[in-house]
């Protein structure tokens, strides 16, 4: 039964959002794209809400709209979550019975469970409350059974919610009062016998260890004197415990090792973060097999979210992490910042979070979007070797490494902040443009292309120009005014550059003088098939000769094809 939809309505960030669910769903976007409260809105509802009285929502958990906003008047919070069968008779019957009333016939005779959560502030009561509700295929509320709080608790056991934030510390999670290392020191099954006998000779080694130590005897001397002034009631006043001589002491003292290099075993939280973190998440996934076999039954199946599970590891490390996260039982919700979890991860599972005029919207690439060969095209150009992309905010696309070269310098000569604003560049030539920019209106990613001024250019502009779809035409795509980039430079305040390359073999196959409009053309036509001649390596000599000579030498074209992706990107700067 797996959690299908969520919308969320005026939660901290979040005006509203709706995002479909796989069995596994990663969330990517900004910082503040409303990642982290989207999850702790799921469990808020399969967690902490039990009653429909006082609300376990804060005021700062309202939606704020302006800086004087105030929660005794923001919009209340709703989050209805929609568990729907995929088929029709998928769900097991016995956890059909479980749930009884609540669960209800679609029309198209799957069967559908779908909570609303809300919460506000009643004037009346002057305080804030909340309601709970199964609703019907219709969205009306259901009475009877379905309104009875076991019911809620009945969801709640059999999809609960495990959450591992971002914020792994070691020393933390690892402590005793940690929610997933605590259970495992508390869960002692320790005959009586044996621990009686564990603790007397604990407390044999204890005693040998202080007599070794002589220093301990004048603390113990002068610690007597405490009976002087407050009666305590024995004689064998002060005991010095040099290690635990209980057992639940000791166990609640448990610390894990993990051996380095060196063979040396080191506790965890002096390891290096990366290590750090992925035992954490190793904790977190014996806890979930430990408490699903003890507390749950057969039906539970879990719902994980998981934030960042990349932090602090090496790249290869966190490609082989998504095999672990995949073994995980349950349903999966992880939110990332890496390209390289995205590689490994099916492009259909992706839910991007990104402000479209105002408020956060999740984006994604629906099924049957790309043919199999377009999917395949799409995985092997950008998701599996360039995963980053998607976290882009503009795509400008060009043809090739040429283009790469030059708008990457240009950007940072002309102080254009194009990594803040996640505007990266796309090569199309060796890819398939169509799908570039069908993901990319699917995940709201911007684009920008720039095309050569020849045959070979206005065969990808007719293919582009369909998928504007009423947006502005100047805003989207540029047509370098000469045939391409390189004869674009060389007529641009470069001609010295591809001048370099001429041979003396070859000087005779330019028939005009320099200052004659056709110089470059045949300059050009001249080295463009020489060996000596490499493109990206000219390129590169025209930024060094920009570098040299200062920002004003960037021709104008260029500079607008930047500063026009930038402001799809969301550059207050552009004129």
């Amino acid at each position: 039964m797996l959690l299908r939809k969520v919308t969320i309505e005026n939660f901290r960030g979040l005006k509203r959002i709706e995002v479909d669910l796989d069995e596994t769903t990663v969330l990517i976007g900004e910082n503040n794209s409303g990642k982290t409260a989207f999850l702790h809105a799921i469990h808020y509802c399969l967690n902490r809400v039990k009653i429909r009285r006082h609300s376990n929502f804060d005021e700062y958990d309202y939606h704020f709209t302006s800086d004087r906003a105030d929660p005794l008047t923001a919009g209340s919070i709703i989050i209805t979550l929609e568990f729907i069968e995929k088929q029709p008779d998928e769900w097991d019957a016995e956890l059909v019975r479980a749930l009884g009333e609540a669960v209800v016939l679609r029309d198209d005779d799957r069967r559908e469970v779908r909570l609303v959560v809300k919460s506000y502030y009643d004037h009346a009561q002057g305080d804030f409350v909340q309601d709970w509700q199964f609703l019907d295929s219709t969205g009306n509320p259901l009475t009877g059974r379905a309104s009875q709080p076991q019911v809620l608790a009945t969801l709640q056991q059999l999809r609960p919610m495990f959450y591992l934030s971002a914020l792994r510390d070691a020393a933390r999670e690892f402590g005793r009062t940690s929610p997933f290392w605590g259970p495992f020191l508390r869960s002692t099954t320790i005959p009586e016998g044996l621990k009686q006998e564990l603790e007397t000779a604990l407390g044999g080694i204890n005693e040998k260890i202080v007599q070794a130590h002589e220093s301990f005897d004048h603390v113990r001397e002068h610690l007597t004197k405490v009976q002087k002034i407050i009666p305590l009631g024995r004689e064998d006043l002060v005991s010095i415990d040099a290690l635990p001589v209980r057992v639940f002491d000791m166990l609640s003292r448990t610390q894990v090792s993990l051996a380095c290099n060196s063979g040396a075993k080191i506790p965890i939280f002096r390891h290096g973060e990366g290590t750090q973190s992925l035992s954490v998440l190793f904790l977190f996934d014996a806890f979930l097999k430990a408490q699903l076999g003890s507390a749950y039954d057969r039906l539970t199946e879990p719902i994980i979210a998981l934030e960042e599970p990349e932090a602090h590891l090496h790249p290869c490390a966190i490609r082989s992490l998504w095999q672990v996260m995949s073994s995980l039982r349950g349903q999966k919700i992880i939110a990332s910042h890496s390209g390289d979890l995205l590689a490994e991860v099916p492009l259909q599972s992706i839910r991007r979070f990104s402000r479209e005029n105002g408020e956060i919207k999740a984006f994604r690439v629906a099924e049957g979007l790309l043919n199999d060969e377009e999917l395949r095209k799409f995985n092997y150009h950008i998701r599996q070797t360039r995963g980053e992309l998607l976290f882009a905010r503009c795509w400008l696309l060009g043809e090739g490494e040429t283009e790469m070269c030059i708008f990457q310098e240009l950007g940072r000569l002309l102080e254009l902040d194009m990594d803040r604003y996640g505007v990266r560049f796309v090569a199309y030539s060796q890819g398939d443009i169509e799908v570039f920019l069908k993901v990319a209106d699917a995940l709201g990613i911007s684009w920008h292309c720039l095309f050569d001024n020849n045959s070979e250019g206005q065969k990808y502009k007719t293919k582009v120009l369909p998928y504007l779809r009423g947006r502005t035409q100047d805003n989207h795509i540029s047509t370098i005014p000469e045939a391409n980039i390189d004869l674009f430079l060389c007529k641009n305040g470069f001609t010295h550059i591809y001048k370099n390359y001429i041979t003396p073999n070859i000087h005779s196959r330019i028939t005009v003088n320099r200052n004659d409009p056709q110089y470059c053309d045949q300059l050009y036509a001249a080295i463009n098939n020489l060996r000596r001649f490499s493109k990206p390596r000219a390129a590169w000599e025209v930024v060094e000769d920009i570098r040299h000579r200062g920002p004003e030498a960037i021709p104008p074209f260029l500079a607008a094809v930047l500063h026009r992706a930038m402001f799809l990107a969301g550059w207050s700067n552009y004129d």
